[in-house]
């Protein structure tokens, strides 16, 4: 309740690039239409780009108060137009993101070399992989051509990380 502007969009931004697995690029191309916070499970539509698909992610449950929350922020704001405008108008760059998601991940204590945006997207693919989803069901969930990403990602997980998630949520 007491988040400034700034901190809504952020925490919505972190919030929806960690329940989708969405690119920098997507994110920032996001309209408002594009996302459905009432659907069950709450959705955004990402449009086909180059070699990416046209496809519907089903958000994770955790992003769908700070995403109400900055939707709730933008009411006057017509559905056609970019879901995280630039804080100076027009698109927001990957500097921006990459400031964003950088001082989320400071906040939390986590440090790497890495800290864009890209660790939410690997984030996002690992928790789909140790959820029990197929390699090419996750390919897909993140628009990819190839299975190589995924794979790599699996490489990173311990070896039956997946059969024992599900063995302890029996």
């Amino acid at each position: 309740a007491n988040d400034t502007p700034a901190d809504c969009r952020n925490r919505a931004i972190v919030a929806l690039l960690l329940a989708s697995g969405i690119t920098s690029a997507e994110i920032r191309a996001a309209t408002g239409d594009a996302l459905d916070l009432d659907a069950r499970p709450a959705v955004l539509s990402v449009p086909r780009n180059r070699a990416r698909p046209a496809r519907r992610i089903a958000l994770a449950a955790f992003a769908v108060a700070p995403l109400a929350a900055w939707r709730a922020r933008s009411t006057d704001v017509p559905p056609s137009t970019r879901l995280f405008p630039a804080p100076r108008g027009g698109a927001m760059n990957d500097m921006f993101l990459l400031l964003v998601v950088r001082d989320a991940l400071n906040a939390i204590g986590f440090r790497a070399a890495d800290m864009s945006p890209r660790v939410l997207r690997n984030t996002y693919a690992r928790r789909q992989l140790l959820a029990g989803h197929a390699h090419a069901d996750v390919t897909t969930m993140l628009g990819l051509a190839s299975l190589r990403t995924v794979t790599r990602i699996r490489q990173t997980l311990p070896p039956d990380a997946a059969a024992d998630r599900a063995a302890r949520e029996r």
